[in-house]
């Protein structure tokens, strides 16, 4: 699955999400050169799409999917694993 395909997340979030520094392409040319994605941010941009829909700003989204739980004093997010589809692997 690549980013753009993400379910819930359109372009516009998806561009906004980059303009921010929420998600880091690896660019092969300059502007308006498409994006292209490494397995790792693809799993960031899952997780974030998970987290924003559950209700979290997208800098704290973002920090919790780079590993970084502890969003504030004595707050710490846990995530668990999306469960699988019945009769399919898991998401």
């Amino acid at each position: 699955m690549s980013v753009v395909e993400i379910p819930g997340v359109s372009y516009r979030q998806l561009d906004y999400w980059c303009r921010r520094g929420y998600l880091r392409p690896v660019h092969t040319g300059g502007s308006g050169a498409p994006r292209r994605w490494t397995q790792a941010e693809v799993d960031i941009a899952q997780l974030m799409a998970r987290l924003v829909a559950a209700g979290l700003p997208p800098l704290v989204a973002e920090q919790v999917a780079r590993g970084k739980p502890d969003i504030g004093p004595g707050i710490t997010v846990v995530v668990a694993p999306v469960p699988p589809k019945p009769g399919g692997t898991p998401s």
